[in-house]
């Protein structure tokens, strides 16, 4: 590791001080040749010919720092330069085969009688280089994390500064991000309001647990309500470095399911509050619905002392706008029955009102009946919707439809169905596919049978208690899920003469 240069006391006591240090160090002649090296040196460059002494310094520089060393040993000879000053940099230099490590050089020069000798002093910076970088890309992607979510987002650091904002934040406080970066709450907004943030962050702070709040803030176009998830920002070793959170603005949503609220008790009042008192029938009628408002309708609309009709219909889908049509349908019915009483022709009526008003692609089923209670009979049309009827001696007859759903095509042509007998313990049953299609977690579909057997099974109940057992019977198939769709049936009863079932 020693040069053929007759070492003077002056070489000796730095070659002391260089192998003492932990600090790596080369020293190097005035022609740019190595004269020395630590041991700490080695653990750098690997490369053990290129500290050879008399090898030349470039050689331990990667090619395109080559230039930049020569001009920064070329810096530490010119003794008019303060090298103390000078600012350290950054050198790519070679350490084994394929690879370099980034290393801070620190220059000093000495003299020996008269010679000039250069000390380079070598900080390997590259696993903290690595870090930054990881700890850029880290904060980029979270940064890219943070602008991509749909509500407000925030990191802050343990002094509650903040360290990162998305797009919405700035949008919701009227900020931009230069206002905020590094500065806190106290910094930024009003005490009463840093004051409230402050102490949400001291509470995840002390238990380092997630909070989850509803809150109501102010904003340029009024009060939102806004659901909050604050949570502490921990360490690979679980210590908390700071706090984050995300609040969602919840307003129109809060505003929609009032909406649908208001939709929900305004369509309550349009179905049927009480079944029609018929002498010797029974009727009852329930919907279930999929959502909080339904698709399905059913109505009892009496006409004169003797008839009333009986409607059930089905709009295609569930929820909101199937239930406004829904709204349409029994409006229009009732309207067209206040000046027609044929059924083929205010099935036609119908139809030709609901066409332009239906969204694309939807329909309405529907099956219309009248049941004329003192002739014990009934007559029916069916736009795409059947129904059963159940014969006292145990027979099922399936009442097919007679035409077209509603609202696909104008001048439609319906055919009402002959005069059907209604005797004594018969029962017409009416009811939308959403009872049917009730499917088991297990694939199990109820269908029409399903149907049928839980109605013949509840003939010793009351009409009501019979579409109470058959709802619930779907409800318990698919357990705790939601029903896939409306449910909805009508049974009608004729008694016995003694009045019993």
């Amino acid at each position: 590791m020693q040069s053929d240069l007759a070492k003077s006391a002056l070489m000796e006591a730095f070659q002391r001080i260089a192998e003492s240090s932990p600090c790596p160090a080369i020293i190097l002649d005035v022609e740019g040749r190595v004269q020395f090296y630590s041991p700490e040196v080695t653990r750098i460059i690997r490369l053990r010919r290129l500290l050879e002494p008399g090898a030349d310094f470039e050689d331990l520089f990667v090619k395109r720092d080559r230039e930049a060393g020569r001009q920064f040993f070329e810096l530490c000879l010119n003794p008019q330069i303060d090298l103390a000053a000078q600012r350290p940099l950054l050198y790519r230099l070679r350490s084994s085969l394929g690879k370099c490590r980034r290393c801070e050089l620190h220059g000093r020069r000495f003299r020996d009688g008269e010679q000039t000798f250069v000390v380079f002093y070598l900080h390997d910076r590259t696993r903290e280089l690595r870090q930054r970088r990881s700890i850029r890309e880290l904060k980029q992607m979270l940064s890219s994390v943070i602008e991509n979510v749909s509500g407000v987002a925030f990191l802050k650091n343990l002094r509650g500064e903040y360290q990162l904002v998305n797009r919405k934040f700035e949008e919701h406080f009227d900020l931009n991000r230069k206002e905020v970066d590094g500065r806190t709450d106290f910094q930024i907004f009003d005490p009463e309001r840093a004051e409230r943030f402050h102490q949400n962050d001291h509470k995840i702070f002390a238990n380092g647990e997630t909070q989850h709040t509803q809150e109501v803030a102010a904003t340029k176009d009024g009060p939102h309500t806004y659901v909050s998830v604050k949570f502490p920002v921990v360490d690979p070793r679980g210590r908390v470095m700071g706090v984050g959170g995300i609040s969602t603005d919840i307003t129109d949503q809060m505003r929609q399911e009032q909406e649908i609220q208001a939709a929900k008790a305004v369509q309550t009042l349009l179905y049927p509050r009480a079944a029609p008192d018929l002498p010797g029938y029974e009727v009852a009628g329930a919907v279930r619905a999929a959502e909080t408002v339904s698709g399905d309708y059913y109505d009892y609309i009496s006409m004169g002392n003797d008839r009333v009709f009986v409607a059930v219909g089905d709009v295609s889908g569930h929820g909101l706008a199937p239930a406004l049509e829904m709204v349409e349908v029994r409006s229009y019915l009732r309207a067209i029955l206040r000046t027609e009483i044929r059924l083929d022709t205010i099935m036609e009526c119908l139809n030709d009102c609901l066409v332009p008003d239906l969204r694309d692609f939807g329909f309405v089923t529907l099956f219309l009946a009248e049941l004329n209670f003192r002739e014990h009979s009934f007559r029916y049309v069916g736009a795409g919707h059947r129904a059963d009827f159940l014969k006292t001696d145990g027979r099922q007859l399936s009442l097919p439809s007679t035409g077209l759903m509603l609202g696909i095509e104008q001048n439609v042509r319906y055919r009402c169905s002959p005069e059907i007998p209604f005797e004594a313990g018969d029962q017409l049953l009416l009811s939308t596919d959403g009872i049917c299609e009730t499917v088991s977690p297990g694939g199990h579909v109820f269908g029409r049978e399903g149907m049928i057997d839980c109605i013949r099974a509840a003939t010793d109940c009351s009409a009501e208690e019979a579409i109470h057992r058959l709802l619930t019977t779907c409800q318990d198939i698919v357990e705790s899920s939601p029903p896939a769709d409306d449910m909805t049936a009508v049974l009608i009863r004729r008694l016995g003469e003694s009045g019993s079932n």
